[in-house]
């Protein structure tokens, strides 16, 4: 796995079928798909990829995510 990442367009009216084809797109090597179905119950789903694997890249992820939230939150802004 690299380093390398790429930004999908973050939308709150995206369906699941979207939000997909727009990773598709990306042409990956190897995903990790998170969600929920219509009753709420977490569907996991990943390509060629052990546990461990699938925790870095959620650790990962939420290095992303929480980036511009801390640098945020230093500046003073707490919206």
């Amino acid at each position: 796995m690299t380093a390398t990442l790429h930004a999908l367009p973050a939308t709150t009216t995206m369906t699941a079928e979207q939000a997909l084809q727009s990773a598709l797109a990306l042409n990956p090597a190897d995903v990790l798909v998170l969600g929920y179905d219509e009753t709420g119950n977490l569907i996991v789903r990943s390509s060629r990829m052990s546990r461990r694997d699938a925790l870095w890249l959620v650790e990962q992820a939420r290095m992303h995510v929480t980036q511009p939230m801390l640098a945020d939150y230093a500046g003073g802004n707490f919206d």
